[in-house]
C-alpha cells in the first residue's frame, strides 16, 4: 500500500500522513472515485461522470500518480528528520480567541498591549503529531483568506513571526543555560 498511516518507526506517524492515509482510503473504498454530475462540470447534461476519468482527461493527474506524489513528499519529508511536535493540526484565526484582561483598579493607566491579553485555542479535533512548522503553516494560508481586518494581514505576520523569533531566541537562551551552554 503505496499510502499509509503506518511507520516503521512508529506506531502511527504524523496527523499529515494520519489524514492524507483516510483521505486515499476513502476514495478507494468509495469505489475509487465519486460522480460528478454534467452541470458541475459546465455542461447541459446531468448525467454521472466519473472524476477519475474527469481529471485524467483535463491535468493528467489519476489516483495512482496522487499516491505516488503522497509517497515521495512523505519520504522527502521523513529525509529531513524533521522534528514532531504536538500540534493543533487547525490553526486558523476563527480557531483563536483573544481576550483582554480586566483590570479592576479605576486608577489604573494601563494601556492595552499584548502583555494584558489571554490567546486561547479551541477546535482541537484535528489535533496530534505533526510537523513542527504545520501549524504556522496553516495559519500563514488561512489568514489571508479569512476575515482578518483589511489591510491588516501583512502588519499581524509581521508581529506574529517577530514574537516567534523572540520566543525561540528566548528558548535557546534557556536550553543553553540549562545544559551549561553545551547544547543537547
Amino acid at each position: 500500500d503505496p499510502v499509509s498511516d503506518k511507520d516503521d518507526n512508529d506506531i502511527i506517524s504524523n496527523m499529515l500522513w494520519h489524514s492524507l492515509a483516510r483521505m486515499m482510503d476513502y476514495i478507494k473504498t468509495s469505489g475509487g472515485s465519486s460522480l460528478l454530475q454534467k452541470e458541475d462540470l459546465k455542461s447541459s447534461s446531468s448525467s454521472p461522470v466519473d472524476i477519475d476519468n474527469y481529471v485524467l482527461s483535463m491535468s493528467g493527474w489519476t489516483f495512482e500518480r496522487i499516491e505516488n506524489e503522497i509517497q515521495l513528499m512523505h519520504q522527502t519529508l521523513d529525509d529531513l528528520g524533521l522534528p514532531l511536535v504536538l500540534a493543533h493540526g487547525d490553526l486558523k484565526p476563527s480557531n483563536i480567541i483573544v481576550a483582554q484582561e480586566v483590570d479592576n483598579n479605576k486608577n489604573s493607566q494601563q494601556q492595552p498591549s499584548l502583555h494584558n491579553h489571554h490567546v486561547v485555542l479551541i477546535d482541537f479535533e484535528l489535533g496530534g503529531l505533526n510537523y513542527r512548522g504545520y501549524d504556522i503553516f496553516k495559519l500563514f494560508r488561512t489568514s489571508s483568506n479569512e476575515n482578518c481586518g483589511h489591510g491588516q494581514y501583512p502588519k499581524n505576520m509581521k508581529a506574529f513571526v517577530e514574537a516567534y523569533v523572540e520566543e525561540m531566541r528566548q528558548g535557546q537562551k534557556e536550553q543553553a543555560r540549562d545544559t551549561g551552554g553545551h547544547g543537547n
